[in-house]
C-alpha cells in the first residue's frame, strides 16, 4: 500500500485486495506468457475455446501455480487420456507428501513465527534468529507443500504439471538457489523478461547483464506485493547475484552429487552459506514495512544473539530437519517419496504410508492457516 500511495495510488487496504489479483497473480503471469508466445509465433494461438477455458481455469494451479506455460499445457488436453494407474499413485504420493509439509511442519510453524514477528524490538537476537529460520522453513514447505498438492491432484487427471521446486535448502549458490525455488516463476522470468532485455542491452557489456537481472528480480520482487519490503527483496537479490555478474562467465555453481550420501566439507560450507543468506533475505518477505526489517536485522547483531532464545519450537525444528533429511537422501527425485515403490517391498510402504497419515492427524494444528502464497 505505502508503494503505490508513493506513486499516485489511493486507496484502502479493501481496496488493495481487490486490484492486486487482477494485477499481479499467477494467473495473469500464465496470460501474459501466453500473449507474449503467440505474438513471437513460439505457439500457434489455441483454436479450442474449452481448451483455452481450461488451461486458463485448471483448478489445481489457478490460486498458487505452478505458473504453467501453454506450449506444455495444451498439447495434454488436446488428446484423448486414459486412466493411468501408475501417475494417479505417484500424484497420491506427491499429495500424502505436500500434505505432511503444509500441515506437520509448515502450520505448527506460523503460530511461532507471527509470535516473534509481531514486535521484533522486543526480542532477543537469538530468538530474531529463530524467527528467521522458521519462516524460512514454514514459506518453503507451505508453499512447496501446495505445490505437490496441485500437482499430484493434477495427475489423478492424467495431466502433468511443471515441478516447481526441487531442493532449493541444498543450493550451492545464490544462482542454484534460484534454480530450485519456484521454478515456474523464475522461468517465465527468465524467458520473457531477463532473455529480451538482456539482448536489447547486449552492446552494453555486464552493465547491461547488471540492468537485466536487477530488474529482472525488482520485478520479482513486486510480484509478491506492493510494497516496499518487497522491491527490497528484489533488490537483496540483484546484490546477491552482483559478484557473479561483475565476475564475468566462470565455471558454473558445482550442484552437489545426488549419489553421494555426505558432503564435502566445500559444498556443506556452500550449502550452509546460501541457506543463511536466502534466510535472511526472506526475512522481507514477511515483515510489513522497511522500519521493521531494519530493527529486525540490527536485532540480530545484538550482543544477544549469543544469549539463549526466548522462543524455540524444538518439535517443529525437528520435524522439518527430518523431512530435510528425507528430502536430501531422496533428491534426485521430484518429489521425497518418488522411488519408494521401487524401493521397498508392500507391507513396509503401507506402514510408512499409514506412519504419515497417523502423523498429518496427530499434528494437525489447531488453527486455520492458508497457504502463504495465497496472497500473491
Amino acid at each position: 500500500m505505502d508503494l503505490l500511495n508513493t506513486i499516485g495510488f489511493q486507496g484502502t487496504h479493501s481496496t488493495l485486495a481487490l486490484a492486486l489479483p487482477l494485477g499481479i497473480s499467477f494467473y495473469t503471469f500464465q496470460m501474459l506468457g501466453y500473449l507474449i508466445d503467440t505474438r513471437n509465433e513460439e505457439i500457434e494461438p489455441c483454436e479450442d475455446p474449452w481448451h483455452f477455458v481450461t488451461y486458463v481455469l485448471y483448478f489445481p494451479k489457478i490460486m498458487a501455480g505452478p505458473i504453467e506455460r501453454a506450449q506444455v499445457f495444451l498439447p495434454q488436453i488436446a488428446v484423448a487420456r486414459t486412466f493411468d494407474s501408475a501417475l494417479a499413485t505417484d500424484g497420491m504420493r506427491k499429495i500424502l507428501w505436500g500434505l505432511l509439509a503444509k500441515v506437520v511442519v509448515a502450520d505448527n510453524a506460523s503460530a511461532f513465527v507471527d509470535l516473534i514477528f509481531k514486535d521484533p524490538a522486543a526480542e532477543t537476537g537469538s530468538t530474531l534468529l529463530v524467527g528467521a529460520f522458521l519462516y524460512f522453513i514454514q514459506i518453503y514447505f507451505d508453499f512447496s507443500g501446495y505445490s505437490n498438492i496441485a500437482i499430484g491432484s493434477s495427475k489423478l487427471l492424467g495431466i502433468r504439471l511443471t515441478t516447481n521446486f526441487r531442493t532449493p535448502f541444498f543450493a550451492t549458490g545464490v544462482n542454484d538457489f534460484w534454480k530450485r525455488w519456484h521454478i515456474s516463476l523464475t522461468t517465465w522470468m527468465i524467458d520473457h523478461l531477463f532473455t529480451p532485455l538482456s539482448f536489447l542491452l547486449r552492446d552494453r557489456g555486464r552493465a547491461g547483464t547488471v540492468i537485466s537481472f536487477t530488474t529482472t528480480f525488482l520485478a520479482v520482487g513486486i510480484w509478491h506485493g506492493a510494497n516496499w519490503t518487497f522491491v527490497a527483496f528484489g533488490t537483496l537479490q540483484s546484490l546477491y547475484f552482483l559478484p557473479l555478474a561483475l565476475s564475468g562467465p566462470g565455471k558454473k555453481t558445482s550442484a552437489f552429487p545426488t549419489g553421494d550420501r555426505v558432503p564435502s566439507p566445500r559444498h556443506f560450507a556452500r550449502m550452509l552459506g546460501t541457506f543463511l543468506l536466502m534466510m535472511l533475505s526472506f526475512v522481507l518477505l514477511r515483515v510489513t514495512s522497511i522500519g521493521d526489517a531494519v530493527t529486525y536485522y540490527l536485532g540480530l547483531f545484538d550482543p544477544s544473539l549469543f544469549s539463549k532464545p526466548t522462543v524455540f519450537p524444538s518439535m517443529v525444528v525437528l520435524l522439518a530437519l527430518l523431512l530435510m533429511l528425507v528430502e536430501w537422501f531422496q533428491r534426485g527425485m521430484t518429489h521425497a517419496l518418488e522411488r519408494i515403490e521401487a524401493a521397498m517391498p508392500g507391507w513396509i510402504r503401507w506402514t510408512i504410508y499409514m506412519i504419515i497419515l497417523y502423523t498429518i492427524i496427530l499434528l494437525n494444528h489447531t488453527g486455520h492457516y492458508r497457504f502463504i502464497y495465497f496472497q500473491f
